[in-house]
């Protein structure tokens, strides 16, 4: 697997994993698949930052590659990840990232920081009521509704 990382696409990397699983009784599936999740995924990556740039590695992505292996497995020998000791991907009805989620999981965290930090002395005192008042909420990890 190290050499393969080394100079092999993301689809072959997966498909040699999907082979190791099923053919070789790997004891350390997991862990093989904690150490080279990134390049695995790095391909759908690549896909999903050309529209959302700021895009970075994240469980949805991660899901998609093992949904990936997972389907190469079944067809090979017709047998899941959990079979061999491994999670299963989470079914999404096209194995896709929408945009919404994207959208909603994709932030420019310190670029939003400093946004806060700039806007929030310029409130005017209601708004910053306003503003405390939901963002306690938020902390607290209470619901509420604001109208």
């Amino acid at each position: 697997m190290e050499e393969a990382v080394q100079c092999q696409s993301p689809a072959i990397i997966r498909d040699l994993y999907a082979t190791l699983i099923s053919s070789c009784g790997l004891f350390n599936a997991h862990e093989l698949w904690d150490k080279y999740k990134e390049y695995k995924a790095e391909d759908i990556l690549r896909r999903l930052q050309q529209t959302h740039a700021n895009m970075t590695c994240n469980e949805h992505i991660y899901n998609e590659a093992l949904g990936k292996i997972e389907d190469k497995v079944m067809a090979m020998v017709g047998k899941t990840l959990c079979d061999f000791g491994m999670i299963s991907p989470q079914q999404t009805t096209e194995n896709e990232l929408s945009d919404e989620i994207i959208r909603e999981t994709n932030y420019d965290i310190p670029a939003l920081q400093q946004q806060v930090a700039e806007f929030v002395p310029r409130l005017f005192p209601e708004q910053k009521r306003v503003f405390d008042k939901v963002l306690e909420q938020i902390e607290s990890g209470n619901g509420a509704l604001f109208f």
